[in-house]
């Protein structure tokens, strides 16, 4: 079982969302815990770091990293998929 933690940006994002995204992206957050790469999420990892993967439910993107050490997930970015992977 996985810990989960928020980045200070992600919060904000989670935030901004309407209330019945919020809550469906919060409950698919909390699958992670159990498995990092659940087969009935649709999850890929980034090809050019190691430890980051995309989390995509419907037109939102979780991006999140993964420390296998100490067995947390850290959620970096949530959106829009227009606007996530802008820097």
């Amino acid at each position: 079982m996985y810990s989960i933690k928020y980045d200070k940006r992600a919060v904000k994002q989670i935030k901004r969302l309407p209330l019945s995204e919020r809550k469906r992206i919060t409950d698919k957050i909390h699958q992670l815990g159990a498995d990092i790469l659940p087969s009935q999420l649709n999850v890929k990892k980034f090809t050019k770091t190691k430890k980051s993967f995309r989390l995509k439910i419907g037109k939102i993107r979780v991006i999140y990293q993964v420390d296998k050490d100490m067995k947390l997930i850290l959620i970096k970015k949530v959106g829009h998929r227009g606007d996530i992977y802008k820097r």
